[in-house]
């Protein structure tokens, strides 16, 4: 593959340096092989498929939500930031502010089209580097007398190489690299007519099902799909009896990668001619995702208030519903409790599609605290009786054993949530039982085991397809064994603080105040002084409408949090909190013995001072800003 992609380059460039060509790109230059050399019609070996699938687009999607939802993402993202992106604005010596504004409003859009809700590693990137440098870039990207895979890949190379340090990292705490559907968001935005957003799994998909040939990088997947464009356009067209666009070709793609033949009825007959377009879930979704591809013993670790819980809950449900039942139910729980990009299908609620399709019956939570014993979890004695009681650890685990046992491979999907793994020693609390969390110890796997239960002397083993999730503070230092017996059995998915959550929140009287900005500021502080576990999470501030609601944000959840942490040095609080807040109090001399302490001798006292509205309102202005 490598090597026709190779003998392509070297035709487009013969072709580009012949004067006949002069002014073409290269995407004029396929336009005109196609149409003059190689026009067989659809470049596809499955046409049957094809105009089966868009028959049935053309059936349930004719001018219905979907498009007017994407056709809106899309003329917002080229509102914004196509006119910073035009030739003569590249020139500007202020673009890099602009540009990093209109990301971060964009943020939202380009999450929909796109699916990399990671456009604010963009907009970090535009804070960081010159006016000047940013116009090189896009200037040689918008280039169109060189070949697109090659502006790409310079474009990308030169981000990772010179900005990899502001991108957000994976699971593994590797750097993330900028991906080409962001490319082709800019592109798109400059020139909405030629270019059109890609995403990687809906073209591969096509390719797949329509018998499409995939060339072997992004980059070139690129230009192959902006090559298919015209054929498919034309048959779109000619479907729907009307004009059509790039976005009515995205759609289908997407339409395409979502479609099952059970597609109308999932989703409910009354929604069937106005189905909505789903987002994908969204980044701490499918990190988890991508680790039950290793492991069914997961630990959601992060700060308080960055929502692990919600999560872990969100995907449970996500999970099951995409194992156990379709993932147009999966996808459509999520569009139910999505807050972000989409309403709920049908105003649906979360709770009403578990009820729909029975995910509580495959799950199980249980809160730890200090006071939990084997006896609350796995089994206890029956008072009084012979025999004993199962814990829903053990009834989880039998049920999801009798159904591998029969079934194997085909047998439903199981949950176990663990929350707040740090306040218990779980090591102690299930003795034998923790090892057989390992996935080289579950039943069915080399090494597998089972334990013989102290009350009901029956064997337990755990199986493959219980997936055990578990919740816990990152901020909390656990005893060595425990945190030792804790990393053996699980993986760690770290999930952190998210000031972006906060920018779409409407904050009423609090216009004036950058809540993403306080909770970033907050946490650079925490991170420089305390090390970059102790972070607060977007969650305290998220439902945040007034300044009144902030002051009880602040004083009720931020600050005992912080002085929790600076128990024993609230010398530095004022480093965290600011001057305003924290009052440094000389003691008093007190007399021992007949003779007074030297004042200097006693440790000074911090208090946390309690502002009235305005002097509140100021501080954190200022505390925001980066001051007090």
């Amino acid at each position: 593959m490598r090597g026709v992609t190779a003998r392509n380059r070297q035709l487009l460039h013969f072709m580009q340096s012949q004067p006949e060509f002069s002014g073409f790109d290269t995407i004029q230059l396929m336009r005109f092989l196609y149409d003059k050399l190689f026009r067989v019609g659809l470049p596809i070996s499955s046409p049957k498929v094809f105009n089966r699938r868009v028959t049935q687009f053309a059936s349930l999607y004719a001018d219905t939500a979907s498009r007017k939802a994407l056709r809106a993402d899309q003329e917002s993202v080229t509102a914004m930031l196509g006119p910073l992106l035009a030739a003569d604005r590249l020139t500007s010596p202020d673009l890099a502010k602009p540009l990093e504004v209109a990301v971060n409003d964009c943020r939202t859009p380009i999450n929909n089209l796109a699916n990399w809700p990671s456009a604010d590693n963009f907009a970090g990137l535009a804070a960081s580097t010159s006016s000047a440098r940013l116009a090189r870039l896009f200037g040689d990207l918008f280039d169109r007398q060189q070949a697109l895979p090659d502006r790409m890949e310079r474009f990308q190379r030169a981000i990772d190489a010179e900005y990899a340090y502001l991108y957000t990292r994976d699971v593994q705490g590797r750097a993330q690299t900028l991906p080409a559907s962001l490319l082709t968001i800019f592109l798109a935005a400059r020139d909405p007519l030629r270019y059109m957003v890609y995403r990687p799994r809906m073209v591969e998909q096509a390719a797949q099902d329509w018998g499409m040939e995939p060339p072997d990088t992004d980059r070139n997947w690129y230009v192959h799909l902006l090559n298919w464009l015209r054929p498919i356009q034309d048959a779109l067209t000619a479907q729907l009896g009307a004009q059509t666009d790039l976005i009515d070709v995205h759609l289908l793609l997407w339409f395409n990668h979502r479609f099952d033949a059970d597609f109308a009825h999932r989703f409910g007959e009354d929604a069937a001619g106005n189905p909505v377009l789903l987002p994908e879930p969204p980044l701490p979704l499918r990190a988890l995702y991508e680790a039950t591809r290793r492991t069914q013993t997961i630990a959601l670790c992060g700060p308080p208030g960055t929502g692990k819980t919600q999560l872990a809950r969100t995907f449970i449900t996500h999970w099951l519903l995409s194992g156990n039942h379709s993932q147009t139910d999966a996808d459509a729980y999520w569009a139910a409790v999505d807050t972000g990009n989409v309403a709920a299908i049908n105003q649906r609620t979360a709770e009403a599609w578990q009820q729909r399709t029975g995910t509580g019956d495959f799950a199980v939570a249980i809160a730890l605290d200090e006071r939990t014993r084997f006896d609350d979890v796995v089994e206890r004695s029956a008072a009084g009786q012979a025999g004993a009681v199962a814990g829903p650890l053990r009834r989880i685990c039998e049920r999801a054993a009798t159904e591998w046992r029969a079934l194997g491979a085909a047998a439903h999907r199981y949950a176990l949530l663990l929350e707040h793994l740090e306040r218990t020693d779980l090591a102690a609390v299930l003795g034998n039982v923790l090892p057989l969390f390992d996935d080289d110890c579950r039943l069915g796997a080399p090494d597998a085991r089972e334990v013989r239960l102290p009350y009901s002397g029956k064997s337990l083993g755990v199986p493959p397809n219980l997936l055990i999730l578990g919740t816990l503070d990152g901020a909390v230092a656990l005893p060595p064994a425990t945190d030792a017996a804790l990393r053996r059995r699980f993986t760690f998915v770290e999930l952190s603080p998210d000031p972006n959550a906060l920018s779409q929140t409407p904050l009423g009287e609090t216009d004036d105040i950058d809540l993403a900005a306080l909770l970033t500021v907050l946490n650079g502080r925490l991170a420089a002084t305390k090390g970059r576990t102790f972070q607060l999470g977007h969650h305290l501030l998220l439902d945040v409408r007034t300044i009144d609601d902030l002051r009880q944000a602040w004083y009720n959840g931020i600050v005992p949090q912080v002085r929790a942490w600076f128990a024993h040095e609230e010398e530095k609080l004022s480093q965290i909190l600011g001057d305003t807040f924290v009052e440094r109090r000389l003691q008093r001399p007190r007399w021992q013995t007949g003779l007074a302490v030297p004042p200097d001798a006693l440790p000074p006292t911090y208090e946390i001072r309690i502002l009235d509205r305005d002097e509140f309102r100021w501080a954190i202005q200022e505390l925001a800003a980066g001051g007090g």
